[in-house]
């Protein structure tokens, strides 16, 4: 994701539509692994700041995991989603 729009919650409007279909689907676990770089430290916080918890530490970087049952990620309120369906695909 571009640096123009990180802090601008269209991350958290990702993350909350990608946790909602992954639980649609199923899962009921959402991970992800940060391995931190000069240019990423801005999103250093991301996943702890939307509920996840580590659940794995290496020399690379660090796997997050988030409990779908527990959480929920919500779409910001001046972010509206929309989907295209399969018709306009």
């Amino acid at each position: 994701m571009s640096c123009r729009v990180i802090g601008r919650t269209l991350e958290t409007a990702l993350l909350a539509h990608l946790a909602a279909d992954a639980r649609a689907r199923g899962a009921n676990i959402l991970q992800g692994w940060f391995l931190p770089t000069k240019k990423n430290a801005p999103a250093g916080e991301f996943y702890p700041d939307h509920g996840f918890e580590v659940a794995e530490t290496t020399t690379e970087g660090m796997l997050w995991r988030l409990d779908l049952q527990k959480a929920e990620i919500r779409t910001p309120e001046w972010i509206k989603q929309i989907l295209a369906t399969d018709e306009h695909r």
